[in-house]
């Protein structure tokens, strides 16, 4: 449990949340993220999933912590978000999009910040010596655990961002060993 905080921390502090912070999240998960966010740092957050048992849960969990003026929990594919916010967050959920619509993820990301927002994605990926034969395989995860899942590697995503979006990488943490 308190891995999992301090996890959710970190991006709020990497993100430097504050009170007059817009956050949009892809990818609610159970509702950790935004209401740590909304508890511990004041922003309002926006969070959405488009599975109906994180929807409820989320929701429940957000009204439990009283924040519902704080969090706003949403039912809807990412793709299909409109706004523009000062923070955007997705924390492992890039690795439920696929590769062929990575480039349409960043591009949707892109959209969603405001001009001087910033992002932070926490992902699994793929080690770039093993990318290549990755990429068009399906692998036990893929076929059993997580079918359409994929593990992109750091220079698919920065190809897909230079490709898609007016994004640009500030910083990269690799925490895999921890």
């Amino acid at each position: 449990e308190e891995a999992s905080i301090e996890k959710v921390d970190r991006v709020c502090r990497k993100l430097r949340l504050c009170p007059d912070d817009d956050v949009i999240e892809i990818g609610s998960g159970w509702g950790t993220f935004a209401i740590h966010a909304a508890s511990q740092y004041g922003c309002r957050v926006t969070t959405t999933t488009i599975s109906e048992e994180q929807f409820r849960m989320a929701t429940q969990r957000v009204e439990e912590a009283g924040l519902a003026e704080r969090v706003t929990v949403l039912k809807r594919d990412y793709r299909d978000l409109d706004g523009k916010f000062d923070k955007l967050v997705s924390i492992e959920m890039i690795e439920a999009v696929g590769k062929k619509y990575l480039p349409q993820y960043f591009a949707t990301c892109d959209r969603l910040l405001n001009d001087r927002g910033s992002m932070l994605i926490q992902a699994i990926t793929m080690p770039e010596q093993r990318y290549e034969s990755y990429k068009n395989s399906v692998d036990f995860i893929q076929k059993y655990i997580f079918p359409g899942g994929f593990l992109p590697s750091i220079s698919e995503m920065q190809r897909c961002v230079a490709k898609s979006t007016s994004l640009r990488m500030l910083k990269l943490d690799d925490f895999g060993l921890h």
